[in-house]
């Protein structure tokens, strides 16, 4: 029995669909990753102004621009598991006003300022959360999710009254 070429890979087509066929049936995996893209812009922003921190407290351990390249390289695949609140994911201006908080963050460490109330860099009604009335510049890069613009990184406490 002569059997085509045609016959065989159509065979083969076949029998690859069939095999396939249940993998079609199961949904595409998924992080349940929220905020990706704007951890990668706000770590982005943390990893150039770590070096202002040098000599702070506390220190980032970030001084040389090749120590800032590896430090986006792997909050670059850190930010994959996103941000802590997974609630919904940031509008792009919270991110740009939180990004602009850490470079003025920044700015107030190289200026000397001992805290953020007391930088010309920073709108003090708008940057400093109450909770936190004495942050320190660095202390501020380091959990940025104390000061207002950044505060929506945070998972919500469950215990809030809404």
């Amino acid at each position: 029995m002569d059997v085509s070429p045609a016959r065989v890979r159509a065979l083969g087509v076949a029998l690859a669909a069939l095999a396939l066929s249940p993998f079609a049936l199961v949904p595409a995996c998924s992080t349940g990753a929220v905020g990706i893209d704007a951890c990668r812009q706000i770590e982005s922003a943390r990893c150039e102004a770590a070096p202002a921190c040098e000599n702070g407290d506390p220190s980032f351990g970030i001084a040389t621009e090749e120590q800032v390249d590896n430090c986006k390289v792997f909050y670059n695949d850190h930010c994959l598991v996103g941000l802590e609140n997974t609630e919904a994911e940031p509008v792009q201006d919270d991110v740009n006003d939180c990004v602009a908080a850490v470079q003025a963050m920044a700015a107030c460490q190289t200026a000397g300022a001992a805290t953020l109330a007391e930088c010309d860099a920073i709108d003090v009604d708008k940057v400093i959360d109450p909770d936190y009335p004495d942050i320190t510049p660095c202390e501020a890069l380091f959990r940025p999710w104390r000061t207002q613009p950044c505060a929506f990184v945070e998972k919500p406490d469950e215990d809030e009254d809404e």
